[in-house]
């Protein structure tokens, strides 16, 4: 029933295509590394200090590094997350990693990656408004936004993934207009409050208002915006089908960590690849965000899409989930380098003119809210 319900909704012929184009590209087999413990910033509520992970040293060995990467290399890795600690400290390193994998480098922005021996990589700039950059960062006398803004204007590699703050989204049209001028592409994230600040920085306030504006960000710019509104509800409302985020279906557990025994004997089953490592690369960790966080409190945006993707016969219920599934797929896709993003933006606006997306967000009060996205007729400023 279900492989005939797959085989009806690719008659649509511009689905059919992109999933002619996900299948062509293949599996993602991936994990995720600190490349080092150091930083060159000490961002208030980062998950790395205040898990304490910076506790792991980088290994200094470089044939240490060499057989790490050989040795994820025979287990079939074939796409790496590299964060830290801040990775563009450790150019050198990060060239060999491109060398023998899809890469996606999260970097808060502040220093340069060149494009000598990185021309293919993906760079993920982690950023967010001004409450993020002058006091989340602590930064009160450096604009960083600014300096991330130089260090990468018309990068074609760099997309800033713009973190917004559950209390604080006035600055999100604003920003996200600089970042579009600066000649990258945009994505958002969604700031949880670990450092316990609350008030405007409380993540249980929900996330209606700035999914709000970041759907008119869509509606503005279609082709420079890489965002899955589907993603977005699902952070929002923390469900997927009736079933809650939360441990027990994350995919971003090290599949062989001792703490995720039960996990994986118990909770949903995902291809057994996926590692954390420390940046001693000899240990590994519970998730990609720690081994004490509380996943009440996560709201990771990869690990959201690595829920959504492997959950593909869930999702094959109706032509409409299906296509939801299938379009933020491909703008995973597009975000990791699998598919050329740079040749393939151009269907942005007709990817988002398929979402449907019915979503009950987490706002205090709840309340109901309908995304029917159509940038065919809405490709303007708000």
């Amino acid at each position: 029933m279900k492989g005939a319900s797959l085989k009806a909704y690719l008659q649509d012929p511009f689905l059919a295509g992109l999933f002619g184009e996900i299948k062509a590209a293949g599996n993602m087999k991936s994990s995720l590394l600190d490349l080092t413990h150091k930083c060159n910033l000490r961002c208030v509520g980062c998950y790395f200090f205040v898990e304490g992970m910076d506790r792991h040293k980088k290994i200094s060995s470089r044939r240490e590094f060499e057989a790490f990467v050989e040795a994820e290399k025979a287990r079939g890795t074939n796409m790496l997350t590299v964060v830290g600690g801040e990775p563009a400290l450790e150019l050198d390193r990060l060239r060999l990693l491109a060398k023998h994998f899809k890469l996606t480098v999260v970097t808060n922005g502040s220093l340069p990656v060149p494009r000598d021996g990185l021309e293919n990589i993906r760079v993920a700039v982690s950023f967010g408004g001004r409450v993020a950059r002058y006091v989340l960062r602590g930064q009160d006398k450096r604009d960083v936004f600014s300096e991330a803004l130089s260090n990468f204007k018309g990068d074609d590699r760099v997309g800033f993934y713009y973190t917004t703050v559950a209390g604080c989204t006035d600055g999100i049209e604003s920003a996200t207009d600089r970042m579009i001028q600066n000649g990258n592409y945009v994505a958002y994230n969604f700031y949880a409050d670990l450092a316990k600040q609350g008030g405007k920085y409380n993540h249980r306030l929900g996330f209606a208002d700035a999914i709000d504006k970041i759907n008119r960000m869509i509606e503005k710019y279609p082709r420079q915006v890489v965002s899955s509104p589907y993603i977005n509800s699902t952070i929002a409302k923390r469900n997927l089908f009736g079933v809650p985020w939360g441990y027990n279906v994350c995919p971003s557990v090290t599949f062989d960590h001792p703490a995720n025994q039960e996990r994986m004997r118990e909770g949903k089953k995902y291809p057994t690849q996926f590692r954390a490592y420390n940046a001693d690369l000899r240990t590994t960790r519970r998730c990609c965000v720690g081994s004490a966080r509380d996943c009440e409190t996560c709201t990771d945006l990869w690990a959201t899409y690595g829920w959504v993707i492997g959950s593909m016969k869930e999702h094959l219920r109706s032509k409409q989930d299906f296509t939801n599934w299938l379009l933020t797929t491909y703008i995973f896709y597009m975000q990791t380098g699998f598919i050329d993003g740079s040749k393939n933006l151009y269907k942005l606006p007709d990817i988002y003119r398929r979402f449907r997306i019915e979503t009950e967000t987490n706002t205090a009060p709840s309340e109901n809210r309908t995304l029917a996205l159509d940038v065919g007729d809405a490709c303007h400023a708000s």
